[in-house]
């Protein structure tokens, strides 16, 4: 985790006032997925899309299931800001253990062919 933590150090390096209003849009757009989410429900709602957008909402709800309920709590990684308090988060912290979720992104679709 050492080389994550030395990552994450020179990314706050590079804060501007700019660049932390880019960020936290960016990180708001993650929060609960309400951009995937969206990203579904504009799919679902037309004809020609509606097949992947279906893809999409199965993903999400596996996502939710898998990652949520069952992985974050067995692996319990703890997120580099319990590690490391010296971080300046730019947004409220996050609760639960930190997780890169890609199931609902590449997985799942890949293996439904959409």
């Amino acid at each position: 985790m050492a080389w994550e933590l030395s990552l994450l150090h020179w990314f706050e390096s590079i804060h501007t006032p700019v660049l932390d209003t880019i960020m936290k849009a960016i990180t708001l757009l993650g929060n609960a997925g309400i951009f995937w989410i969206l990203l579904t429900v504009a799919f679902l709602c037309f004809k020609q899309t509606r097949r992947c957008g279906l893809a999409m909402a199965l993903s999400l709800v596996f996502s939710l299931i898998f990652t949520n309920i069952i992985i974050k709590p067995l692996v319990m990684r703890p997120r580099p800001f319990w590690i490391d308090p010296s971080f300046n988060l730019l947004v409220t912290a996050p609760t639960d253990f930190h997780f890169h979720q890609v199931i609902h992104q590449h997985l799942l679709p890949e293996l439904l062919h959409v």
